[in-house]
């Protein structure tokens, strides 16, 4: 089977349909096998050519396999490179403690001194996401590119950055080739891939990730919720939501199980316009706002859905409800305001209360073109 060797210099993923993908140098499934089953052995990483300098010896603390459960399985450096350097052992250190800026650094430094695999570099980029640094994550991905090719953990560097900065679509494939290269019994991958095409929009593909994750492990109630997605996603909304209701029946009082049933409830009453479905939506709401009172969206949403189901009194308490709560929640009171058509001088009051609040100049410019409409 041909490879194609993948090019991010530019930070563009261009992809071709074999596993091998990862390029020549990075073609190394046997080593990553082994160390998702958590092995001891020591595999032979890309860590330096032969033409390298040697590295400086300093006998550091041997990291076993399980002080590195912390880590992602691809960017678990090997043991030729954490027997090289103590400063990356503390780095592994750093990170199991949840110290990640000072594993960064640390990484930095490391990175600076000596040469090592690519699996130190992918994991220098990561340490970074970890701390919100997602250009300076990139940067490092695709500095490892230039060096090593394409590497497994390169490729992952580069699928969770993806994903971070809402690129499902160009993370989705990289996931796809490093799933063709786990451990059978290892469903990080799957979920990982069903995360991302969700998150695509690409249901009939998360439905596939799901149907392989579910011969390899139960779903749990992540893997449930992505597939009543992937199910309303392909148009079948009433699996979907029963599914939903399942979930919630184990899981009465998750807010955000509930929510996400509210919602996909709604969406199904507007594309099916079955008056159940929105009726469905308004109770799980209602619920939502006993379990916390406080939480305005979801007295926001909840007028909405009032307001659909033709119950103006209660959606009018439920959205000035909202106002209480959140006074610059410019959709709560424009739809108030609507609400109030028949009383100008009401409308007018929820409008001119907005502009005292501290708004952006797009929810200024909204709101004060709601009060010509008025005049």
């Amino acid at each position: 089977m041909k490879c194609v060797r993948l090019s991010l210099v530019v930070g563009l993923v261009f992809l071709g349909s074999c596993s091998a993908i990862f390029g020549d140098r990075g073609a190394r499934a046997e080593e990553v096998g082994a160390r998702s089953a958590t092995s001891d052995s020591s595999p032979k990483t890309d860590s330096a050519s032969p033409s390298s300098p040697a590295k400086k010896q300093d006998s550091p603390t041997p990291v076993a396999v399980e002080n590195m459960a912390h880590l992602p399985v691809w960017l678990r450096p090997s043991n030729r490179d954490l027997e090289s350097s103590r400063g990356l052992v503390e780095a592994v250190r750093f990170l199991g403690l949840g110290e990640t800026e000072r594993a960064a650094v640390q990484l930095q430094q490391v990175r600076s001194a000596s040469e090592f695999g690519s699996e130190v570099t992918a994991l220098h980029a990561w340490a970074l996401l970890q701390t919100s640094e997602v250009d300076a994550a990139a940067a490092v991905a695709r500095e490892g590119i230039a060096s090593y090719g394409a590497t497994p953990a390169l490729g992952y560097s580069m699928a969770v950055i993806f994903e971070a900065q809402k690129r499902y679509a160009e993370a989705l494939p990289l996931y796809h080739d490093l799933s063709t290269l786990s451990d059978a019994k290892d469903s990080s991958m799957l979920i990982a891939c069903a995360r991302t095409a969700v998150a695509a929009r690409r249901g009939p593909e998360a439905m596939q990730y799901l149907d392989r994750w579910m011969l390899t492990a139960s779903l749990g109630i992540e893997g449930k919720r992505l597939r009543a997605e992937a199910l309303q996603l392909t148009g079948r909304d009433d699996e979907a939501l029963a599914l939903y209701q399942q979930m919630v029946n184990d899981w009465p009082q998750d807010f955000d199980l509930l929510a996400d049933m509210a919602n996909a409830a709604y969406v199904s009453s507007q594309s099916t316009e079955q008056v159940a479905h929105l009726e469905l939506a308004a109770d799980l709401l209602q619920r939502l706002t006993e379990i916390d009172p406080q939480r305005s969206a979801a007295f926001r949403k909840l007028g909405r859905t009032q307001t659909s189901l033709g119950r103006p009194s209660e959606a009018q308490a439920s959205l000035q409800r909202c106002l209480e709560l959140e006074p610059g929640d410019v959709t709560a009171g424009l739809e108030l305001a609507e609400l109030m058509g028949s009383n100008p001088e009401a409308s007018a009051k929820v409008l001119l209360d907005l502009l005292r609040q501290p708004l952006s100049a797009k929810d200024v410019e909204r709101v004060q073109s709601a009060l010509l409409e008025l005049r």
